[in-house]
């Protein structure tokens, strides 16, 4: 009895063990599967028609070898690279992307999908003469279609998507026709065409950062601006720097096609429409400088809520102008040498232990 009790008990253990054994064994499958199906699988690429089609998919950590590339490398209609694949690490350490000026006249660079961290990276404009920021001689420079050549207000990168992280991407912004700033006009009400230049926009996502971004910009645009339905954005540690140009200069450019020449070195009067002939003409001043970019960080209407910390912006026309943004709060930032303002919030908006100069223009 005992015998025949304990061989039954045994029996069972046995049966039990082997079904804990196999439903151990088909969770550990299910397991590998889940997180199989989950992980971001490497892909490595060293070109950039490798790496466009990369970006267009999914789950992936992208490592485009470092490297100078040249997006007119590529086809004349494929020289958009659209990352509109999501959940993607896409690690441009170590790689220049250069854009030869009116090789390209949309924007080169599109985050369209969601949850994306682009990472480190340099996107360049450079000039067929080999030009870089030392343009002295304004009146050649514009009158040089391979220079003054923009991007119909577009910027070099846009992101579209949601929760995107940009980090440490440095761009080098070249090209417009570039060094009156505004003073002929922006948009629709202008005395002559300024064909604009921007870096880096939200171009409607919600919930992106961007995080350590510099841009050096040499065109007339804004840096980075948030468009209508951009919400919930973060910029932070960011660097920005444009340029300034004494208005007396303007006198020395006296070709036929230079803009002061063609004005009588004239512009419109503050609060005056800036159409020409000039309802209210004023002459060029001689003691002003002149910003030659738009603003630094900036909000368009229907922009939701944006938070600046620890940024700084340089020498473009406003410095930090959140104004039209749903509610805004501007940390620990430095807003120096614009040329318009330096701080412009949303009535509510708040600028927290920042700082900036009356250089050229009011603090706020």
């Amino acid at each position: 009895m005992y015998n025949s009790q304990l061989k039954k008990e045994k029996f069972m253990y046995k049966s039990n063990f082997k079904n804990q054994k196999g439903f151990f064994i088909m969770m550990a499958v299910f397991m590998a599967s889940f997180y199989s199906g989950n992980s971001q699988n490497l892909v490595s690429v060293n070109s950039l028609s490798a790496f466009r089609t990369a970006v267009q998919n999914s789950n992936q950590e992208i490592v485009l070898e470092a490297g100078e590339y040249y997006l007119e490398d590529l086809p004349s209609d494929l020289r958009v690279i659209t990352c509109s694949g999501s959940n993607n690490i896409i690690d441009l350490t170590g790689v220049r992307i250069k854009a030869l000026v009116g090789s390209i006249r949309t924007t080169y660079f599109i985050i369209s999908g969601d949850n994306n961290e682009l990472k480190n990276g340099i996107i360049e404009d450079y000039y067929k003469s080999g030009h870089t920021d030392d343009i002295t001689d304004y009146s050649a420079y514009n009158n040089d279609p391979d220079l003054s050549y923009g991007l119909r207000g577009a910027a070099l990168v846009s992101v579209r998507g949601n929760d995107n992280l940009l980090v440490g991407l440095e761009l080098i912004v070249r090209g417009s026709r570039y060094g009156y700033g505004s003073i002929y006009g922006i948009g629709s009400d202008h005395t002559f065409s300024i064909d604009k230049r921007c870096a880096l926009n939200i171009g409607g996502g919600l919930r992106n950062t961007l995080d350590g971004i510099i841009v050096h910009h040499n065109a007339f645009g804004h840096a980075i601006f948030i468009q209508n339905g951009g919400g919930e954005t973060t910029v932070k540690n960011c660097y920005i720097e444009g340029r300034m140009r004494l208005s007396a200069d303007l006198y020395n450019e006296t070709n036929s096609y230079d803009l002061p020449f063609r004005s009588n070195y004239q512009i419109a009067a503050p609060g005056t429409p800036f159409a020409w002939p000039l309802e209210s003409p004023i002459p060029i001043p001689l003691d002003v400088m002149y910003p030659l970019s738009e603003d630094g960080i900036r909000s368009y209407g229907g922009t939701g809520s944006i938070t600046v910390e620890n940024c700084t912006v340089k020498h473009m026309r406003g410095g930090i102008r959140t104004y039209l943004a749903s509610s805004a709060t501007v940390t620990n930032c430095t807003s120096i040498g614009n040329g318009l303002t330096n701080y412009n919030v949303n009535n509510g908006g708040k600028v927290i232990k920042s700082k900036g100069d009356f250089s050229f223009a009011p603090i706020m």
